[in-house]
């Protein structure tokens, strides 16, 4: 742990300023101001800043890029209905191209699959009642392989930074889920509806410490390094 601490502390002191400002900003007025605009403003920006650190830092890995592009576009379309159907899609194929720089998908699987994906998302779209479910189990299946092979990664990495970020990113990340699942039942008064606004909350506090965590998950071993 020391170790990784050592890792953030060498980090540019401006982004590590930039996401303490953005996490202690929203997390202040959604405890104060939940209806507030600005609170799912701070909050998207925060993810389109990862994405621009991810762009300026390890520019020369393309998937971790990609996957950062799905997400803040996922992350846009959920902010203006959360129960977006594409929205869901396109944090499937975010964890999907996660799936393939972790595992190191060999090229000639990577678009046959991510078309598989597509196809599924185009079928049920058109012609299942749950498509949503259906979408968030595919999405699930991607989190849950990239949490083990973040962890296969950190036993065997000699680099354990990136390993770790990895690791625990994605581990909060389904943390988020979590609390999102725990928000629609309580919506629908299987958990109690006053525990709502508890899972709203929880899952951003889990959520952007996940970004920031995977956009510090390169395999690439070449990183721009601009000291501030």
């Amino acid at each position: 742990m020391k170790q990784f601490f050592d890792y953030f502390h060498r980090i540019d002191r401006i982004w590590r300023a930039i996401w303490l400002i953005i996490f202690a900003g929203f997390i202040t007025l959604d405890i104060f101001s939940p209806h507030f605009f600005g609170v799912t403003f701070l909050k998207l920006l925060g993810i389109g800043l990862c994405l621009v650190y991810v762009a300026q830092k390890y520019f020369n890995d393309k998937y971790l890029l990609m996957a950062f592009c799905f997400t803040f576009v996922a992350d846009l379309l959920l902010a203006v209905n959360n129960t977006s159907l594409f929205g869901v899609f396109t944090f499937a194929m975010a964890q999907f191209i996660h799936f393939v720089r972790l595992k190191n998908l060999k090229k000639s699987y990577v678009i046959p699959i991510a078309l598989i994906i597509t196809i599924i998302f185009l079928v049920v779209s058109a012609f299942s009642l749950y498509a949503v479910v259906l979408m968030g189990a595919i999405y699930a299946f991607f989190l849950i392989a990239n949490i083990l092979s973040a962890l296969e990664w950190y036993k065997k990495s000699h680099r354990k930074n990136p390993a770790f970020c990895a690791l625990f990113g994605f581990i909060l990340f389904a943390c988020c889920d979590l609390c999102v699942a725990c928000s629609f039942f309580s919506g629908i008064h299987v958990l109690p509806f006053a525990l709502k606004r508890l899972f709203d909350f929880s899952a951003w506090v889990f959520y952007y410490p996940s970004q920031v965590l995977i956009s510090n998950s390169s395999r690439l071993t070449k990183k721009v390094e601009i000291d501030v």
